[in-house]
C-alpha cells in the first residue's frame, strides 16, 4: 500500500464524511483517498495534523448525534412500521402463499421518555433532590456522653 500526502482540503472533506456517513477509519481512508491507502494513514494523520483529528472527531460526534436523537425521538413519540408476513391459504387449486402487509404501531417508550425528560429538564426531573444543611451549631466536642447515650439507639432494646 502506498502512503498517499496530506492535504490541508482533507480536513473539511473528512469532517463531511465523518458527519454524513459515520464512517469507521478505515472507511473514511476508502472514500477519502482510495482502497490504496491504509487505514493506519488515517490514524497517522489524525495525530500529525491537529486540524483533521479534530475535524473527524467533530464529524463522528455530529453523525452520532444526530442519529441517536432521531431513534430517541422517535421511541419517545412512538412509530409505526410496515410488516410482511407471508402466510398459507387453501384455495380452489391447492394451498397458496400470500404475502400481506400489516402496518404495526408502537406506543412511546416511557424509559425514553423518562430518560429524556432527565437529562433536558434535570431540575425538574432528578430522582433525588439534594438537601444542604446551612449549619450547625452543636459541635462534636460539645456533647457530653449523656448526650451520646441518649441518641443511641440500642438494637436489642
Amino acid at each position: 500500500m502506498k502512503y498517499v500526502k496530506y492535504k490541508s482540503e482533507f480536513a473539511e472533506l473528512a469532517r463531511r464524511i465523518c458527519s454524513e456517513t459515520g464512517a469507521s477509519d478505515g472507511q473514511l481512508a476508502k472514500i477519502l483517498i482510495g482502497q490504496a491507502t491504509a487505514r493506519s494513514t488515517i490514524s497517522d494523520w489524525k495525530k500529525r495534523y491537529p486540524e483533521f483529528g479534530q475535524a473527524v472527531r467533530e464529524g463522528k460526534d455530529e453523525f452520532d448525534v444526530g442519529v441517536a436523537e432521531k431513534q430517541l425521538q422517535k421511541r419517545i413519540k412512538g412509530y409505526s412500521y410496515i410488516e410482511t408476513v407471508e402466510e398459507s391459504e387453501d384455495g380452489p387449486k391447492g394451498i397458496r402463499v400470500v404475502t400481506k402487509k400489516y402496518r404495526k404501531k408502537v406506543g412511546p417508550d416511557t424509559t425514553a421518555i423518562i430518560f429524556y425528560l432527565k437529562n433536558r429538564h434535570p431540575e425538574r426531573w432528578q430522582d433525588k433532590k439534594n438537601l444542604a444543611i446551612e449549619s450547625w451549631d452543636v459541635k462534636v466536642t460539645d456533647l457530653t456522653e449523656n448526650d451520646i447515650e441518649d441518641t443511641y439507639i440500642n438494637p436489642d432494646d
